[in-house]
């Protein structure tokens, strides 16, 4: 059987002595598109959009996986001192990525931090730090190991993500940064107890689906109950 061929964005990073630049993506990512039937493919960090252009061409569909913080001038907003590291390049990058792949009718899905920059590519808003969204927010940067749910969260009806994962689900969570204000034609389909958005889809673009924590990591469980995440992902990208 062939397998639908999955881009993973690449972080960039420097390192060793001689800084040298390193396209990073975590092992867990890969090994859930594996275990799932689908090839994954690490597509590098870059600016040239006509080999952004090529890359979407290559994939059946695109993962937006977690990473660094948006920087908020992308959001028309002036950098609050608990907003975090983040790099404009980078940014642009995925954005760019998260276009052509609507554009050219492709599944796409994101994690953590993809799900924040899809908002953003679509005209949404952020939260800077996750304590500017009110008093009673739980807190969402676990101590835990990566493979362990702490929090729950509760799924919309008829949603795609509520069909896979039902209707409610304890989650693992390592973010600061979450949705303020919706991007056009996105909704809301997953929440935490404190109310804070989750997971989004699209009815304008129904082969997206981002949520705000990170179903790779359990894939480290002897039993992965993120892993039909992964299947739809794969399953639409083979159509």
């Amino acid at each position: 059987m062939e397998r639908p061929v999955i881009g993973i964005l690449a972080s960039k990073y420097t390192f060793g002595k001689w800084n040298l630049l390193q396209h990073g993506l975590g092992d867990n990512y890969v090994r859930s598109i594996e275990e799932a039937g689908g090839l994954a493919m690490i597509i590098p960090h870059g600016t040239d959009e006509e080999l952004l252009t090529d890359y979407v061409e290559c994939c059946d569909g695109i993962l937006v996986p977690g990473g660094i913080d948006v920087d908020p001038v992308l959001f028309g907003e002036e950098r609050h001192e608990l907003c975090g590291e983040s790099d404009m390049e980078y940014d642009l990058f995925q954005i760019s990525v998260i276009q052509k792949t609507i554009a050219a009718g492709k599944p796409l899905f994101g994690i953590c931090r993809g799900l924040q920059v899809i908002n953003v590519a679509f005209g949404g808003t952020l939260y800077q730090d996750i304590s500017l969204a009110g008093d009673n927010v739980l807190g969402h940067v676990q101590p835990q190991y990566r493979n362990v749910a702490t929090h729950k969260v509760t799924i919309a009806d008829d949603s795609m993500l509520q069909m896979l994962l039902g209707e409610e689900l304890e989650v693992n969570s390592f973010h600061h940064q979450v949705i303020h204000e919706l991007g056009r034609g996105l909704k809301a389909v997953a929440w935490a107890e404190d109310g804070l958005i989750e997971g989004i889809e699209s009815d304008v673009y129904p082969n997206l689906l981002a949520v705000q924590w990170h179903p790779e990591n359990f894939i480290m469980n002897k039993e992965d109950v993120m892993l039909p995440f992964f299947v739809k992902l794969v399953a639409l990208s083979s159509k």
